[in-house]
C-alpha cells in the first residue's frame, strides 16, 4: 500500500497526498479530507516520521530540499493512474522516498508546455526521469541539465544527463523465444507496437532481435507483426486497438498453410485486448495457439483464462535502484561518470515465478 493508491482513490495528485501526509506544505481543508477518506478506505498508515527517515546513515545529508521528484516525458497523468506497470515503477521511487524521509513529487515533461513549477524555482534535490529528453526544447534541457538525474527504462541518447536503469531486454527476447520453443512450436510472431517514441523502437527493437536470434538458432520461424497502435491506446484505444488486432490474427492465427501458433505479445494490456479477438475469430488460447506476454501486470490478467505466461520486469526494483542512483549522484555530483544498471526479468507462468 502507498501513497500511490491514496493518491489515485481520492482523486489527487501524488505530491499532495506526500504533503498532507508529512506536513511539509499546505493542503486546503476538503483536499485533506479526500485524502484521509482514501487513507481510511484503504487501511493505510503512514510510518511514524522517526520510520520514515529511514536508519540512521548519511544516504540523504547532502539534500537541501529534502524533495525528488518522478517525470515523466509526454505521458499522461490518465496512463499512470491506470497502468499497473508504471504504478508498481512509481509506488517503487516512492516508498524508498518515503524510507528516507524524503517528499516525493511528480510532474509531466511536455515540449508545448513549460516545465513543472516546482523545477523552475528549484524546490528538488534531484530528478528521476521516464524515458528520455530528446524532443524537449533546448531551453529545458538547459534547465534539467542543472540537476542530477536518473533515467528510468529509457533508451541512450545525445544528451545522457544521467544515469540509467532498465530492464534486460535482450533477455526478454530470450525467456519469450525460449518458452515458445519449448512448447514445440515452429512459426511464432513478435506483436510489437508503432511507437513514435525512438527511446521505446530502440529499446523495443532489442527484444526483437534476440527473440528472432533465438528462434532462428532453433530453426523457428519468427516474424515481427509492427501494429499501428501506441502504448496508451493498448489501455484506452477501445475499437480501434480491437480492429487492428483483429487484422493481424486473421493474418496470422486464422488456419492457413502458413499458421503462426506461437505468439510473443510486447504488453499485457494488448494481451488483455487480444483475447476476446482471438475467441471472436474461433482461435482457441492453449490449443491453436500459446501465448506470452509481458509486464506481470496481475490486474489485467486475472480476468484471462488460461491465463497466459508473462514476464515480470520488476517495475518497483527498478524504482527503488534508481533512487538510490539518485542519491549517489546528488552526494557525487564531481563524479562524470555514467552507469546503466539493468534489472534481469522473470519468467511468470500460472502465476508462479520460475
Amino acid at each position: 500500500m502507498s501513497i500511490v493508491e491514496v493518491a489515485r482513490i481520492a482523486g489527487v495528485s501524488h505530491t499532495t497526498v506526500s504533503r498532507f501526509v508529512n506536513r511539509n506544505g499546505k493542503v486546503n481543508l476538503e483536499t485533506a479530507e479526500k485524502i484521509q477518506a482514501a487513507m481510511n478506505k484503504l487501511g493505510y498508515v503512514p510510518k511514524p516520521p522517526h520510520l520514515r527517515r529511514g536508519p540512521t546513515t548519511n544516504t540523504c545529508r547532502d539534500f537541501k530540499s529534502k524533495n525528488i521528484a518522478f517525470l515523466s516525458v509526454s505521458q499522461s497523468t490518465r496512463v499512470f493512474s491506470t497502468s499497473p506497470f508504471l504504478i508498481d515503477l512509481v509506488h517503487g521511487i516512492e516508498e524508498a522516498a518515503s524510507d528516507n524521509g524524503l517528499s516525493f513529487f511528480q510532474g509531466v515533461l511536455r515540449a508545448d508546455k513549460a516545465l513543472p513549477a516546482f523545477i523552475a524555482r528549484g524546490e528538488v534535490d534531484g530528478l528521476i526521469i521516464y524515458s528520455g529528453v530528446e524532443n524537449m526544447p533546448p531551453e529545458s534541457i538547459d534547465a534539467l541539465r542543472r540537476y542530477p538525474i536518473v533515467f528510468v527504462l529509457s533508451g541512450r541518447d545525445r544528451f545522457f544527463l544521467g544515469d540509467r536503469v532498465m530492464c534486460n531486454h535482450e533477455q526478454i527476447g530470450k525467456i519469450a523465444a525460449e518458452y515458445l520453443i519449448a512448447k514445440g512450436h515452429r512459426h511464432v510472431v513478435f506483436f510489437d507496437l508503432k511507437e513514435s517514441n525512438n527511446y521505446q523502437q530502440e529499446l523495443f527493437r532489442g527484444r526483437w532481435n534476440h527473440f528472432k536470434e533465438i528462434c532462428t538458432l532453433h530453426d523457428v520461424e519468427a516474424e515481427r507483426m509492427e501494429l499501428p497502435l501506441t502504448s496508451e491506446e493498448t489501455l484506452f484505444g477501445g475499437g480501434k486497438a480491437q480492429k487492428v488486432l483483429t487484422e493481424a490474427v486473421r493474418r496470422f492465427f486464422v488456419p492457413n498453410s502458413n499458421q503462426a501458433t506461437g505468439v510473443f505479445v510486447l504488453f499485457d494490456s494488448l494481451t488483455a485486448v487480444l483475447y476476446p479477438v482471438l475467441q471472436a475469430c474461433g482461435v482457441k488460447i492453449g490449443k491453436d495457439i500459446d501465448i506470452i506476454s509481458c509486464n506481470n501486470e496481475i490486474s489485467l490478467l486475472v480476468g484471462l483464462h488460461p491465463r497466459p505466461a508473462t514476464i515480470d520486469l520488476q517495475p518497483e526494483l527498478i524504482g527503488k535502484r534508481a533512487f538510490e542512483r539518485l542519491c549517489y549522484r546528488i552526494q557525487h555530483s564531481r563524479d562524470e561518470s555514467r552507469v546503466t544498471l539493468e534489472i534481469l526479468p522473470k519468467l511468470v507462468e500460472g502465476g508462479q515465478t520460475k
